[in-house]
């Protein structure tokens, strides 16, 4: 069977070759209609060939095209700039700061810019009139972060502009013709930073030095903290003082005066659920205060509010800090005056911070002409993403629960325990060193550089003026007398933004 197939097929291939070589009048009938059936498969294939090689060029073409048209420059000169406020969100856990760094990518000034970039919203930051209301740390969170910035607009100026010569509280209209700012962003930006709001503003308008307000709320478990105790202490801070004791002394960047006014701080508990108002957190009675921590427990969720104009480095974090301490009962609410004694204490003792995790910058405040533009689909689009990562994190934290409820059932049986409660919520709150001699106060410590002894060193590093402390006191001074200057805004000088700088990194004798 396979011998007469082969020869089958090879009598093909022989019949197909002489009809090649035989002339065609020569050929058959049979044979004339086999060499048309074999050019009309040669030409159906030749058209394959030549389709495929003609859509591989023509997709070279295009992706040429294409590339010209990335690399075509675009033209900023046909479009009008308006300075604008946007209102941003970020959950800065994952990131090593909100400033722009030398050293990473993974900061949250770096993704903004890397989206203003690629949306052609801006041409270079430095050209782009760009403040920050503030400069968070790493790991630390924001809801309420505000930027000022002169952004690429559709509308021109007078468009922008209403009858007196105002920013345009943008008609209906003008909304639709307007740049959609907020989505065009958030389509680029991480799920962790997103815009909420944006708002137009006169050109000389600062979301550094035009903020009146700025709210921190510092999040943490009850554990065993005294909260009373600790609420005591916090209302010694509130006024006027000189916070040096308080906070990372920036004086290699040149800021040499530490006084600012804390309006407002207190320690609540929490519950989201509820739906409760800050009203309602708010303590104000030790009575009252006392009920409520009878029906907590120690994995109740507690929230530091602190508000003020204007803060120093690490300020809320130091706070928070020997708040912790009070509340754990090795410190006396007392401790806080000691420490704004500057008089009599102006070194401060050595402490570890309260770690960055829980703290955000919640609320920023400005005039009340200031009216944010909100869009119903992109805060949608937020609430959508924060859902998501509440869903993520509150897994995480009730598989946990359920596992401790168990293991504590276990522990609370065991023969050799004392029954009482374990409150270990809060020991990664703040890095304090175990000491097998048992914990040191405070005041006993030692102590870090004065501001004469900073100053000084920085000085001989030819990185200061050497008469900057005389200057700002000559400065403080004229404030007082005719309160030309505001003390709460950290640095005077609208040029220039505070660049902040570790200065443990340089060797300066403690």
């Amino acid at each position: 069977m396979e011998l007469n197939d082969d020869k089958e097929s090879c009598s093909v291939r022989e019949k197909k070759k002489r009809l090649k070589k035989v002339s065609v009048d020569k050929l058959s009938r049979e044979e004339l209609e086999a060499r048309v059936l074999q050019l009309e498969a040669q030409n159906v294939q030749l058209q394959n060939i030549l389709t495929k090689k003609f859509q591989e060029e023509s997709s070279v073409l295009k992706e040429i095209g294409k590339q010209k048209k990335r690399d075509k420059p675009f033209d900023f000169s046909k479009y009008s700039k308006r300075h604008v406020l946007l209102k941003l969100a970020y959950l800065g856990w994952d990131y090593q700061g909100y400033a722009i760094q030398d050293n990473t990518s993974k900061t949250i000034e770096n993704n903004l810019f890397e989206a203003l970039l690629m949306t052609k919203l801006i041409e270079s930051r430095e050209t782009s009139n760009y403040h920050r209301c503030g400069r968070t740390d790493k790991g630390v969170s924001a809801f309420d972060q505000v930027i000022s910035i002169t952004l690429r607009s559709r509308l021109n100026l007078g468009d922008q502009k209403n009858e007196n010569g105002d920013d345009e509280t943008l008609s209906s209209a003008n909304m639709k013709k307007e740049i959609d700012y907020v989505d065009i962003l958030n389509k680029v930006l991480p799920s962790e930073i997103q815009i909420l709001a944006w708002c137009p503003v006169d050109e000389g308008f600062s979301a550094r030095f035009d903020c009146t307000k700025r709210k921190y709320k510092y999040f943490f478990p009850k554990g065993n903290y005294n909260i009373e105790l600790m609420n005591k202490a916090g209302q010694y801070l509130k006024g006027p003082h000189d916070y040096r004791n308080l906070c990372k002394m920036d004086v290699g960047n040149g800021v040499v005066n530490f006084k600012r006014e804390i309006k407002n701080i207190n320690i609540t508990l929490i519950n989201l659920d509820e739906r409760d108002s800050e009203e309602n957190h708010c303590i104000k009675s030790p009575e009252e205060l006392e009920l409520i921590e009878k029906k907590s427990s120690s994995y109740s969720m507690c929230v530091a509010t602190i508000e003020g104009k204007a803060f120093l480095w690490h300020q809320v974090r130091c706070i928070m800090a020997i708040l912790f301490l009070v509340g754990e009962g090795k410190e006396d609410p007392d401790i806080i005056l000691q420490l704004l004694d500057v008089e009599n204490y102006p070194r401060k003792p050595q402490y570890a911070l309260a770690s960055e995790l829980p703290l955000n910058l919640y609320e920023t405040s400005y005039e009340d002409s200031i009216e944010w533009r909100w869009n119903y689909r992109a805060l949608l689009y937020v609430v959508t993403q924060m859902q998501t990562f509440w869903a993520q994190h509150n897994i995480k934290a009730t598989m946990v629960r359920h596992i401790l409820h168990d293991l504590e059932s276990c522990l609370y049986k065991l023969e050799d325990g004392d029954g009482e409660e374990v409150c270990g919520q809060s020991l990664g709150l703040l890095g304090e060193p175990h000491s097998k001699k048992g914990y040191r106060q405070l005041m006993t410590r030692p102590k870090c550089s004065d501001l004469e002894t900073r100053v000084d060193h920085y000085v001989k590093r030819r990185r200061l003026d050497p008469n900057i402390l005389d200057k700002e006191k000559e400065a403080a001074c004229e404030n007082h007398k005719t309160d030309s200057l505001d003390p709460n805004i950290p640095d005077q000088d609208k040029d220039k933004e505070t660049q902040y700088e570790d200065i443990n990194k340089d060797s300066i004798p403690s």
